[in-house]
């Protein structure tokens, strides 16, 4: 995986960077460390992270014929992101528990969506679920 991986980021030009890649079973773990905080492996709202990681998981099931979690983070983004995820949460319960009505995400990719839903599993009295296709 590590030559796909090394070519995903020629691609993107991407040239400046450490990186890290750690193996736990069948999940993968890259963290990489780039000059330009607002990196393009990053994309809007962490749409290309969830692309590349998507094509990765695509890249090694057809390979290997095994199951595989890749969990992609540039410049600590996901780590960043789980901490507002965190107190927009909390902002945004405020404001359901006063108007005990629904409260409803704009779309985004699936590695956010399940970083809301550990999030609010945790608060007693509030639940989440997804709608719609992906």
């Amino acid at each position: 995986m590590n030559d796909k991986w090394h070519y995903l980021l020629k691609l993107f030009n991407i040239k400046n960077y450490q990186e890290e890649i750690i193996l736990n079973g069948n999940k993968f773990y890259i963290n990489i460390n780039c000059k330009n905080k607002n990196s393009i492996l990053i994309g809007k709202k962490g749409y290309t992270i969830s692309a590349l990681q998507n094509l990765l998981i695509t890249y090694l099931e057809t390979k290997f014929k095994r199951n595989y979690q890749i969990v992609i983070n540039v410049n600590n983004y996901l780590n960043i992101q789980k901490q507002n995820f965190k107190i927009r949460i909390y902002e945004i319960i405020k404001k359901i528990r006063i108007s005990k009505e629904m409260f409803h995400f704009e779309s985004m990719p699936n590695n956010q969506r399940k970083i809301i839903h550990e999030i609010v599993k945790n608060i007693e009295g509030i639940s989440s679920f997804s709608e719609g296709i992906g």
